[in-house]
């Protein structure tokens, strides 16, 4: 960060002032441990730093990590960042390590290092640390004795520039991080309004294409390049089961982003956005993260788009139906408001009275019943708005616009609104004139069958009290005819008596002279 914020010529500018105060050397390393900058301002310090450095692996400024092994330099430096204060460690042959934390906006980004100290001067320590480092003992002798003694007040004074430098190098890197995210802001916002323009362009195309759904579709295809970072090379299109939208001459490439379109929860197609060549990479690739954002929120939007066509359709044809069956039904139909006026007719209903819709619109539902109806109706009605009853059946009379009855059997029910109250009336009407007639018929022709049968049965009854009179009085003459017969018998019968006992007599006497 540092040294991708500040730069590497500024840092060596840093740190080059800061090792030729004391003619050592000053270095500059990155918060992950990576050495940013290093100037060295003598001999004996740069080849002290090369033979540790060559010994530790450490990395420099281009590389990108080094061996495990690390160089005072770099863990003095680390000891700085880890604990956030001042680090004054010795190093090698006597030297001494100062190092200091780079603070930026609040957190530590790296540190930065100041080597100061004068070398050994008697010939057995130089080969001891030459034979440590893996130098040239007389190479190590030469850039010694070229090494001039630091003063104290000199020392005091480096290590106040370095903590100024430090200080430097963090605003440095403060100012450039708020530029970076003002940068990364204003793309942001800019990619915001490119998609916010472009969301509101598809609202705007839906309103204006709300019943072309192709024409709509394809508008769409053809403005999403607009909302990219490269509009001249991105090009789009819409996937769908049964057909395809594309802007021209759409290819897939491999700098390519694709979205599910779905329905209702299930995927009816894919949305497609492709550069035709390589352009600028972001962190996430070709594509912005909010154009990536952008291309699932267009998806979605799609998706809306044909979902509501869907719902569109539907109703359309729900509503055909309706109207079919409203208009078609064999028996009326009339939605009536609740003061009485007659909102919608049917063909049947209008067949059924004799008026127009227009009439009827323009007429209560009591002008066209008949007087003696009309309270019992209304009572029926007041209890179905009250909702004491949910709907009601019975038979009534409409007075015809040619002055006819006509009977009816109707069903009534109320159509509530959300909060319950009653919003109008549905009248359900059959027209049973006919049968009413049919009746009154039946009730003629029984009537006079009654009539035809009492007139029978009169005169039936009439001939059976005549039959009933002749046999009575034959009954009379044979009754006469058996009692005179009787009482003939009953005279010759005591002569037979006389007979019988003289006989016996006779006999009786012929036995016994005595």
């Amino acid at each position: 960060m540092v040294l991708e914020t500040v730069g590497a010529e500024t840092l060596r500018d840093i740190a080059a002032g800061c090792a030729e105060l004391l003619g050592t050397c000053c270095t500059v390393y990155e918060r992950d441990g990576r050495r940013s900058a290093g100037e060295f301002a003598s001999e004996w310090y740069r080849l002290v730093d090369e033979a540790s450095r060559a010994r530790a692996g450490d990395a420099g400024p281009a590389d990108s990590g080094g061996a495990s092994g690390k160089s005072p330099w770099q863990e003095v430096c680390e000891q700085a960042v880890a604990s956030e204060a001042a680090v004054d460690a010795e190093g090698i042959g006597g030297l001494r390590l100062y190092a200091l934390p780079i603070r930026a906006r609040g957190e530590v980004v790296g540190g930065i290092g100041l080597a100061y100290g004068s070398p050994p001067a008697d010939p057995e320590s130089l080969r001891q640390i030459a034979f440590a480092l893996g130098v040239s003992p007389r190479r190590l002798e030469e850039a010694a004795r070229a090494q001039q003694p630091c003063p104290e007040r000199m020392i005091d004074l480096a290590k106040r520039v370095v903590g100024a430098s430090a200080g430097l190098i963090g605003e440095a890197v403060a100012r450039r991080l708020a530029e970076q995210e003002a940068e990364s802001r204003a793309r942001g916002l800019d990619a915001r309004v490119r998609e916010l323009e472009c969301l509101h362009r598809i609202s705007r195309l839906a309103e204006e294409h709300r019943d072309r759904l192709d024409v709509l579709l394809q508008a769409v295809v053809e403005m999403i390049p607009s909302a990219w970072r490269f509009p001249q090379e991105a090009c789009a299109r819409l996937r769908l089961a049964d057909r395809e939208f594309r802007t021209g001459g759409f290819r897939r490439t491999p700098w390519s982003l694709d979205a599910e379109v779905r329905v209702s929860g299930q995927v009816a197609g894919h949305l497609e956005v492709c550069y035709l060549r390589a352009v600028p990479a972001e962190r996430s690739g070709a594509f912005l993260d909010s154009e990536v954002a952008l291309v699932e929120t267009i998806a979605a939007e799609l998706g809306a788009v044909l979902e509501r066509d869907q719902i569109r359709r539907d109703l359309l044809r729900n509503q055909a139906r309706y109207r079919a069956t409203f208009e078609l039904a064999g028996v009326g139909i009339a939605h009536v408001g609740i003061d009485g006026r007659f909102l919608r007719v049917n063909r049947r209903f209008c067949q059924i009275v004799g008026y127009t819709r227009r009439e009827l619109r323009k007429r209560t539902f009591q002008e066209i019943t008949h007087p003696d109806d009309v309270q019992a109706g209304l009572a029926y009605v007041q209890r179905v708005l009250a909702g004491r009853i949910s709907k009601y059946t019975r038979q009534k009379r409409y007075v015809r616009k040619n002055g006819s009855i006509a009977w009816v059997e109707m069903t009534v029910s109320a159509v509530r609104t959300e909060t319950g109250e009653p919003e109008y009336l549905i009248s359900v009407i059959t027209d049973i004139s006919a049968r009413k007639q049919a009746e009154q018929q039946a009730r003629q022709a029984q009537e006079e069958l009654l009539r035809q049968r009492r007139h029978e049965m009169e005169r039936v009854q009439e001939e059976l009290a005549k039959a009933r009179d002749e046999l009575v009085r034959k009954t009379r003459l044979a009754t006469i005819g058996q009692v005179l017969g009787s009482m003939a018998h009953d005279l010759r019968n005591p002569l037979g008596a006389a007979r019988n006992a003289i006989y016996y007599l006779k006999r009786h006497f012929a036995r016994d002279p005595e």
